[in-house]
């Protein structure tokens, strides 16, 4: 536990660095885009009261969750006018690590440091289940892989599959020697887990069994999706890099596409072609796979790591109930340490001609252009508390859940 004067420390550092960032951060270039008439293309961004670990876009209804260190799950809705507070959920005892909905959307479930799973009533804010001693240790990424499956994954390595049906655990894998950074999957049979260790598990969850283990890396992994049709899975590592793997071929990545100067906490397919990747200096970032290159910058957090992202599709409302769009609207959402949920408006990245023109405009975000872009940035340092096994020179702020983040109550 800290004590309020380092809390107190710690939000001036947090302040000192956005307003080192503020100039730099307006003029960026980037692929955002702002309507014909000026108005801002996304809803405005959301500023929470405390660190955000996860935010998610629900799957139909314009409404955001997002967890936080401080044991709260918030509900938002949001608009291109206004955003709204809809229930402010103190449901847990210790930091909030992940948040995520059901298909249906009527369910959120939260994983916590606490070690507990809990899920409430999207509309009601009411809590309907809670597993207190889920795993024994703090959970720290979930998925839902089905319908009924949600997958959990905790500090020690530990991967449980929950049936909601049964609202019991069905299967546990501890094949992993640290922490579960993510977790993805093929919604069918297929679980796949990026650990600590620098490790990618492969789960056959119709058979209860460890697929193969793709040979584990000297840095850690922190973040993992599929793509390509399902032909290719990308991984996000402590140094920077993208590493891709063919399906199936899992012993070792066949390929490495460089260019982030700090670790990938977050990935994000855009489309089958195309990632967005969160990075701890705070920069969200469009790359193409095969050919390999990172196409430009999304957005960014003042130099404060992007903890995680996500999309949604459909109409939008001015958060007041009425439809003010003249189309559909594809939203990218990245939260970070600095407290903040930020939208942007990415339609124009599936219009070919557009977005071909914005990347021309961009060309290649280089390494050097991307150093320009750390000065000012806040370098966190590493708590000796609840840090048994991590290595003492990670650079990752993902793993910070266990360790610096992890509880400051």
């Amino acid at each position: 536990m800290m004590d309020d004067s380092v809390n107190d420390e710690i939000e001036e550092e947090f302040m000192s660095s956005e307003e080192e960032n503020e100039e730099e951060e307006d003029d960026t270039p980037g692929l955002w885009e702002e309507d014909d008439d000026g108005e801002e293309a996304a809803p405005k961004k959301i500023v929470l009261p405390d660190f955000v670990f996860e935010a998610r876009f629900h799957p139909t209804q314009e409404f955001v969750a997002a967890s936080s260190i401080n044991g709260y799950v918030r509900l938002y809705s949001y608009g291109l006018q206004a955003n709204t507070l809809l229930h402010d959920l103190k449901i847990h005892q210790d930091s909030v690590r992940s948040v995520i909905f059901s298909n249906s959307g009527q369910l959120l479930f939260s994983g916590s440091a606490d070690k507990s799973l809990r899920a409430v009533d999207v509309h009601t804010g009411q809590l309907v289940y809670t597993q207190s001693n889920a795993h024994t240790s703090g959970i720290n990424s979930m998925h839902v892989h089905s319908d009924w499956e949600i997958v959990t994954g905790d500090d020690e390595g530990v991967v449980k599959i929950w049936d909601s049906r049964q609202k019991k655990s069905i299967h546990t894998f501890e094949e992993n020697a640290d922490y579960i950074s993510d977790i993805t999957s093929d919604m069918k049979k297929t679980v796949l887990a990026a650990g600590g260790d620098g490790c990618l598990t492969i789960f056959n969850t119709r058979k209860g069994k460890v697929e193969a283990v793709a040979e584990c890396q000297d840095e850690e992994l922190l973040s993992v999706k599929i793509i390509k049709n399902g032909k290719k899975v990308i991984a996000g590592t402590q140094e920077g890099h993208l590493n891709v793997w063919n399906w199936g071929e899992w012993e070792t990545f066949n390929d490495r596409i460089s260019g982030h100067p700090r670790s990938v906490d977050a990935i994000l397919p855009i489309d089958e072609d195309t990632v967005t990747t969160g990075s701890s200096d705070g920069i969200v970032r469009i790359v193409n796979v095969h050919p390999n290159k990172i196409l430009g910058i999304v957005g960014q957090h003042g130099g404060m790591p992007v903890e995680s992202l996500s999309i949604r599709c459909g109409h939008v409302t001015d958060g007041v109930g009425t439809d003010t769009s003249s189309g559909d609207k594809t939203y990218l959402m990245s939260s970070s340490h600095d407290h903040t949920l930020k939208f942007y408006n990415i339609k124009y990245l599936y219009e070919e001609d557009d977005t071909e023109e914005a990347a021309e405009e961009m060309q290649e975000v280089t390494l050097d252009e991307e150093k320009e872009d750390k000065s000012g940035k806040m370098e966190m340092s590493d708590s000796d508390d609840d840090e048994p096994k991590k290595p003492s020179n990670t650079k990752t702020m993902k793993n910070q859940k266990k360790n610096f983040f992890a509880d400051i109550l």
